[in-house]
């Protein structure tokens, strides 16, 4: 598949390595077996997302596998791929990138078996990126950007698979194909 690429190419290709099968409605490159980019493993992350955090002051990870604790395998791993595409782009210090890693790794260990992750997911996880946040903020709206993904996922997996498919291709058509109403 051709696309244009932006600002840099390992955090992109490291994030198509997840958003390419999901958005073909393939099962996941993390295990090639699990459809995570389905409606129902999005209603589900998300349902329990809207539950909110059982302890606020707890740590997001840990409110996290509270939340996902008797979840389907769907669910979960879709979670891991979240949290990965929602860090990836961020741009931070050496001991960032450690705690993006290790959330990902953590989340991924909730499975049954436990997800092992390839390599290529981490190939983009760099210690530079093109958002540059270093505010707290940013960590306390985590939730809600998962929250936001899980929308899009549900959106998309609504699609037929040919629109998706022809869409990618095209920024335009993928905007129209997103912006569309349910």
């Amino acid at each position: 598949m051709h696309r244009a690429l932006g600002i840099s190419k390992e955090i992109e290709d490291a994030a198509w390595f997840v958003l390419g099968p999901g958005l073909h409605g393939k099962p996941s490159a993390l295990d090639g077996r699990t459809k995570t980019w389905s409606v129902q493993a999005a209603a589900e992350l998300l349902d329990r997302l809207e539950r909110g955090v059982p302890d606020p002051k707890a740590p997001m990870m840990t409110n996290l596998r509270q939340n996902l604790q008797d979840a389907s395998r769907g669910a979960k791993q879709l979670a891991v791929e979240l949290l990965f595409l929602q860090s990836l782009p961020l741009a931070h210090e050496v001991k960032s990138l450690k705690v993006k890693r290790a959330r990902v790794a953590e989340a991924a260990s909730w499975l049954e078996p436990p997800l092992e992750l390839p390599d290529e997911l981490y190939a983009g996880m760099t210690d530079h990126g093109v958002i540059r946040d270093r505010t707290a903020e940013f960590n306390w709206t985590i939730w809600d950007h998962l929250k936001w993904l899980c929308r899009f996922v549900q959106h998309v997996a609504q699609r037929p698979p040919g629109a998706v498919a022809a869409a990618v291709k095209d920024p335009l058509a993928f905007h129209q194909l997103v912006a569309a109403p349910r």
